[in-house]
């Protein structure tokens, strides 16, 4: 495993909200290996404000635990976009739903 890789341990059957966050200048676009998500929110920052020419602040939105919870509610899972490879904008965010089966270990990864 990649020394900066983070592991999470998640529940088999259950429900994660996830914050996908890049201070990068370029799109990122990640893959998850096994599950689909649902994107609830992208974030886009304004690059004039947020941005140098090295990099982007970090994305504030969706820091609290409220707004996130706020968020995960009022879009029902029926409704939520599906998909196993999205685009983080650069300087930006992506609030991602994910629910669980068995256990099991699943990889993410960027796909440049």
């Amino acid at each position: 495993m990649h020394p900066n890789a983070a592991v999470l341990h998640v529940p088999a059957f259950s429900t994660v909200i996830l914050v996908w966050r890049t201070t990068s200048l370029m799109d990122h676009p990640m893959h998850l290996h096994g599950l689909k998500m649902q994107i609830l929110d992208i974030a886009i920052p304004n690059k004039r404000e947020d941005c140098t020419l090295s990099q982007c602040k970090l994305n504030s939105l969706y820091k609290s635990h409220e707004d996130i919870r706020a968020l995960a509610s009022s879009i029902p899972p029926s409704k939520a976009v599906l998909k196993d490879t999205f685009i983080i904008p650069a300087g930006g965010a992506v609030v991602t739903r994910i629910h669980t089966h068995g256990p099991s270990l699943w990889y993410s990864h960027c796909h440049l």
